[in-house]
């Protein structure tokens, strides 16, 4: 966004503990976040930390290092130490074994969220938060919609997904990268820049290069329009189901 649309770091408080209290959060759970040291991730942390230490709850911060590059090692450990300084506890994850020669940006996806879903079991958090934000629901919204996704692709990444371990939710979906890096600024946290993020090599590097502020406001407004298609259409689902479906004792869904 320009700075005509930056929100008071206020508002970003507000919009964060919105999301946050609308997920309904059980009481007394631990909340794992995933931290790459970057600068959404660094906010997502940080406001979370303020958010258990009101509400009484454990945090766990989760580092993944992929090791796809020479500095992000000392990245990952750079971003840990940050972190246990500031009274977090904190751990870090290592992709180990041999990395594939094509589709490592696909591989390495599946790799983070198979070792944050592991960690998150062993913690015993059933809640993971991720950093995705405004820009992030835009681009997922333009890549899908060159791809010819249907309605409830277009609706982009869910704010809330249930898992094997709990739930998966992201509550900066509302919140514009450049407020994030504002909050930053505004409450002393330094970040690790990762160039892959302006890499003309993948489609969504090349979105971030070109895209204005204009744009990601009206693909961000379309992911709403969709959204409320898709919780219609689940909502709708879930009724035929409660009405219609019945289970054996084996199991089987009739």
């Amino acid at each position: 966004g320009s700075p005509k649309t930056f929100m008071s770091v206020e508002h970003t408080r507000a919009v964060f503990q919105k999301a946050m209290r609308s997920f309904g959060l059980p009481d007394g759970g631990k909340i794992a976040v995933a931290v790459s040291g970057g600068a959404d991730s660094t906010a997502l942390c940080g406001l979370t930390r303020e958010y258990t230490r009101q509400n009484g709850v454990e945090m766990l911060a989760l580092v993944v290092d992929h090791g796809l590059r020479a500095v992000s090692r000392e990245q990952a450990l750079t971003t840990v130490e940050r972190w246990k300084s500031r009274g977090v506890e904190c751990r870090l994850l290592t992709w180990t074994g041999e990395k594939p020669a094509t589709g490592v940006e696909r591989a390495a996806r599946e790799a983070r969220y198979r070792l944050l879903a592991d960690a998150c079991r062993a913690a015993g958090a059933e809640t993971l938060l991720l950093g995705h934000h405004r820009q992030d629901q835009a681009e997922t919204y333009l890549i899908r919609l060159e791809r010819h996704s249907k309605s409830a692709g277009l609706a982009g990444m869910s704010a809330v997904r249930k898992t094997g371990f709990g739930r998966i939710l992201r509550p900066l979906l509302g919140i514009a990268s450049a407020d994030l890096r504002e909050y930053n600024r505004r409450a002393g946290l330094d970040w690790v820049e990762d160039e892959t993020n302006l890499s003309a090599d993948f489609a969504r590097g090349r979105l971030r290069r070109t895209l204005t502020a204009a744009e990601i406001d009206a693909a961000f407004e379309q992911t709403l329009r969709y959204g409320a298609l898709r919780r219609a259409q689940e909502e709708k689902a879930a009724r035929f189901i409660g009405g219609n479906v019945e289970q054996n004792e084996k199991g089987y869904l009739l």
